[in-house]
């Protein structure tokens, strides 16, 4: 069974297959159709016409009990508005009537129904003009007479009206439910139909369901397997292909697909293979395919090639920037491998940024700027390592240079007891020492110059004091010469010469004075020349030679003086 539905197209077995499903639903349409006539047709009947006929004649009925109500009301009301209500509610009511029995008699009637209309009309007849007498004599105010053919006539002949009306209304009851039992027969007939050739429909379906889906699935899921596998690397899975349609046809398609496939992965993996020994120019055979498995080794092969030649290039260029060459730069490439071009580019960033840094530290240390620091924060790993180096190395120079500049400005300003940091790492230790030693021998050498300048200020304050006694003596002499005006020519020349030996001696004095302060001076400038000092001390000697000699020479004049003094006052 199942070969032979292998050898038919699977167009034509789902033709013939849905054929006779279409052949079965045909058939179960139409005896639905005809049954579903059959019922709409007694329902309509149902609806239309007996509904119809039973409505009115209830109608007919209400109004009938209206007039009767209405009557009784005449004959027992009093006032006028009411009794004026009562005969408008019984006009309304004949209207009523009429206009029911007129639609009811729209449709035919024949037998009991004919005969039961001519019963009612003559009922209603003989009812009519006896409310008619009874209303006359309520009118006329006669109640008593109207209340009399009321119970004698008029009630008897309304009970006859409505059991006419009644008899009618039962009479359509009976036909409505006879209707009704009819189309029930119906539906039920049409039901069992209908579940037998559902039943039937239902069996063939399945059967062919099954028939064609055991045709069809197993080849398909097979299919579907293969190609599972096929989407999940497998291309060892066995495919068995029975029959000449089209399922079958595809299945021998994907075996092909399936060789094609193992045959490119195969080739695929011996350019791996190839590529991973060495061998780089190994390339796809593309003229072992077809269509587009050619294309597809060629774009693999264009492909290795392409990253090859881009990743050679990156090479090359970063073995450039390892030499120091920064001049090139990588070709801007496009989509995602704009990555390996921003890699590159921040290889040469980050050398060019090194370069930029490492160079200001330079230039500002060749301009003896020793406080400037490169931006370690903008770099990262080695980068930052090595602008920390640079930075300690920076501050390390840095320090030991403020040490010495301190040290020579605090001297400058005559500070000798400023020491430098001698515990400064290498050349920086020692010159701090080296340092810290000559001030020590600049400040012996100072002290010694200021014990000299103590000793000159003392010499010229000695001076300073001979002289000021000796120009007090003098003036005294002078006063006690004034008398002796004629024995004191020649003593007056002596003492002319004596003034002016003791204005020299001031003169002198004040040249002592002058030069201490010179040797001040000179002592300041020793901060700036150890030689000048040198030179300067030796001055300094002679000048306290001079200044001995000149007071030793003002002493002996002063002592003349005195006795010179003394011998002309006892001469006077």
């Amino acid at each position: 069974m199942f070969a032979f539905l292998h050898n038919l197209k699977v167009g034509k077995r789902l033709g013939a297959g849905f054929g006779l499903l279409v052949l079965l639903l045909a058939l179960l349409s139409a005896v639905a159709f005809l049954n579903m006539r059959s019922i709409e047709r007694h329902l309509a009947q149902i609806v239309d016409t007996y509904g119809t006929k039973s409505r009115l004649l209830h109608g007919m009925h209400t109004a009938s009990s209206q007039v009767s109500m209405s009557v009784r009301n005449l004959i027992l009301l009093d006032e006028p508005d009411a009794i004026a209500a009562e005969r408008q509610a019984l006009a309304e009511a004949r209207r009523q009537y009429e206009e029911a029995r007129e639609a009811l008699y729209a449709f035919p009637a024949e037998g009991d129904a004919a005969r039961l209309r001519e019963a009612a009309d003559a009922a209603h007849g003989a009812s009519l003009a006896t409310n008619d007498r009874i209303v006359e004599l309520a009118t006329a105010g006669d109640d008593d007479a109207a209340r009399e053919l009321m119970l004698a006539e008029g009630g008897p002949a309304a009970l006859r009206w409505r059991e006419q009306l009644e008899a009618n209304i039962r009479l359509q009851d009976e036909a409505t439910a006879l209707a009704y039992d009819r189309s029930e027969t119906d539906y039920r007939r049409a039901s069992v139909l209908l579940a037998v050739i559902s039943a039937v429909a239902l069996a063939v379906a399945v059967l062919l369901g099954w028939l064609l889906t055991r045709s069809i699935v197993g080849p398909l899921q097979q299919a579907t397997r293969v190609a599972r596998g096929i989407a999940r690397g497998r291309l060892d899975d066995g495919i068995h292909a029975t029959g000449h349609d089209e399922l079958a046809v595809l299945l021998g398609s994907m075996a092909e697909m399936q060789a094609t496939l193992r045959r490119f992965a195969d080739a695929q993996g011996e350019i791996s293979r190839q590529h991973d020994a060495g061998e780089i120019d190994h390339r796809m055979p593309e003229e072992a395919f077809e269509g587009a498995f050619r294309d597809m080794a060629g774009h693999v092969n264009s492909l290795v090639f392409s990253h090859i030649g881009v990743l050679l290039q990156a090479v090359d260029l970063i073995g450039a920037y390892a030499r120091g060459d920064l001049s090139g730069t990588f070709p801007r490439l496009p989509g995602k491998k704009a990555g390996l071009t921003q890699a590159v580019d921040g290889v040469k960033a980050g050398l060019e940024s090194m370069m930029a840094e490492i160079g200001g530290l330079v230039d500002a240390a060749v301009a003896g700027d020793f406080s400037r620091r490169g931006d370690s924060d903008h770099f990262e790993f080695a980068y930052r390592d090595m602008i920390d180096n640079l930075n300690l190395l920076m501050h390390s120079a840095d320090r030991g240079l403020r040490e010495i500049g301190t040290l020579l400005a605090a001297v400058a300003e005559g500070d000798l007891t400023r020491q430098a940091d001698a515990g400064l790492p290498g050349q920086f230790g020692k010159l701090a020492a080296d340092a810290n030693e000559t001030v020590r021998k600049l400040a012996g050498i100072v002290t010694q110059i200021h014990g000299g300048s103590d000793a000159i200020n003392a010499a010229a304050s000695e001076i300073a004091a001979g002289n000021n006694d000796l120009s007090r003596r003098t003036e005294q002499q002078a006063a006690s010469l004034e008398e002796t005006a004629s024995s004191m020519e020649e003593l007056t020349s002596t003492v002319r010469q004596n003034a002016d030996n003791a204005r020299q001696a001031n003169q002198l004095a004040i040249g002592a004075v002058d030069v201490a302060s010179r040797g001040g001076e000179v002592v300041g400038r020793v901060v700036q020349t150890m030689s000048a000092i040198s030179e300067s001390s030796n001055r300094i000697a002679d000048i306290i030679g001079v200044i001995d000699g000149i007071a030793f020479q003002t002493n002996i004049l002063a002592l003349n003086a005195a006795v010179e003094a003394a011998r002309a006052g006892e001469q006077g």
